[in-house]
C-alpha cells in the first residue's frame, strides 16, 4: 500500500469523527493493510470494540461538561435513562457522568452505523485503487 493511499484512508478516518472521539485514533497506518476491506465497515466496528473505544466508562468526565452534553442532547434524561437501564444500571448507581457517557457512545455508534454505506463506499474504491497499484508494480 502506498504512502499516498495510506493518508488517503487517515484523512477518511479523521472524518469519522463525533465531539472528540474520532475512529482514526484506533488505527495506525500500519493497521490500514489489516483493514477487511470486503467488509470495512464491521471490521472497523469490531476493531474499536475489541480496543475498548465503545466503552462508556468516562467517556465524559466532569459533571459541568456531562451536564453541557446532557443538556444539549437529552435535555429530558428519557434516552440515556433507558440506555442506562439496558446496559443493567440500577437508577441509584448512575450519575450524570455516566449518563452523558453512555449517550455518547450511543451517539457515537448511532453516527458510524448511518455511514455504514458511506464506509463500505470508500474502502471499496481504495480496494480498487491498491488493485490498480499492483497492477502497475507488475
Amino acid at each position: 500500500m502506498t504512502e499516498s493511499t495510506k493518508n488517503k484512508i487517515k484523512h477518511y478516518l479523521d472524518s469519522l469523527e463525533f465531539d472528540d472521539w474520532c475512529v482514526s485514533d484506533y488505527f495506525s497506518p500500519d493497521d490500514y493493510e489489516d483493514i477487511n476491506f470486503d467488509d470495512a465497515y464491521r471490521y472497523i466496528i469490531d476493531y474499536i470494540e475489541d480496543c475498548g473505544g465503545f466503552d462508556p466508562t468516562g467517556a465524559v468526565v466532569y459533571y459541568s461538561k456531562a451536564m453541557e452534553f446532557l443538556q444539549r442532547n437529552d435535555p429530558t434524561l428519557t434516552l440515556s435513562l433507558r440506555l442506562a437501564e439496558d446496559m443493567g444500571y440500577n437508577m441509584l448507581d448512575v450519575d450524570s457522568e455516566i449518563l452523558a457517557s453512555i449517550l455518547k457512545m450511543n451517539m457515537i455508534q448511532n453516527m458510524l452505523y448511518d455511514r455504514a454505506d458511506d464506509i463500505t463506499a470508500f474502502f471499496y474504491e481504495i480496494q480498487e485503487l491498491i488493485h490498480t497499484e499492483d497492477e502497475e508494480e507488475e
